[in-house]
């Protein structure tokens, strides 16, 4: 009962904590608020902003964020050890691999959005110029690795928080898997 318990409390605190980031809400004063609506973005950044995200290098990262191998390492990558059965873990990436993927569309328009918001058509059109030279192609082909890269050694750091959180929470110390 009292690993149930356990289990049931880590779930949850689980969840919430891979999702918390991506459910905050700004304040509308604040200056990193995106405009839901394209309306109220500066066309010339915008098409700018959609022709920069059709580069390449944008549609590495996009590809690389929606894969559902690369979303099921990152779900895994965050989660502590010892706090779900092998049955219960694998359930769980299924289910977040198959829930995450489907938002790839929603999720590049909002990157569009976003890159429209925080540069200037100027400033997009100097980033399209620059991955168009070989050094630019460079750097452009590394991105999405580097993202990953990142993503991964980040994720880490979730896990051994998310892991210590549930220590204090619960007052059990979680044990790694045999």
């Amino acid at each position: 009962m009292r690993l149930a318990c356990l289990a049931g409390a880590c779930g949850i605190v689980c969840i919430a904590f891979l999702s918390a980031a991506g459910l905050a809400v700004a304040e509308d004063d604040s200056p990193y608020v995106v405009p839901l609506s394209i309306d109220e973005l500066d066309p010339a950044a915008l098409d700018a902003a959609r022709r920069y995200f059709a580069m390449p290098s944008m549609q590495g990262l996009s590809a690389a964020r929606h894969d559902p191998r690369v979303i099921a390492r990152r779900v895994e990558g965050s989660l502590p050890e010892g706090i779900m059965t092998d049955s219960q873990r694998e359930n769980l990436l299924l289910m977040a691999a198959e829930e995450l993927s489907g938002v790839k569309e929603e999720r590049d328009a909002t990157t569009i959005r976003v890159l429209a918001h925080v540069y200037t058509a100027e400033e997009l059109e100097a980033l399209i110029a620059f991955e168009q030279t070989d050094a630019g192609r460079s750097i452009a082909e590394k991105r999405p690795i580097y993202a990953l890269l990142l993503r991964e050694a980040t994720a880490s750091l979730r896990r051994d928080a998310l892991q210590r959180i549930i220590e204090r929470l619960t007052g059990f110390e979680t044990q790694p898997e045999q």
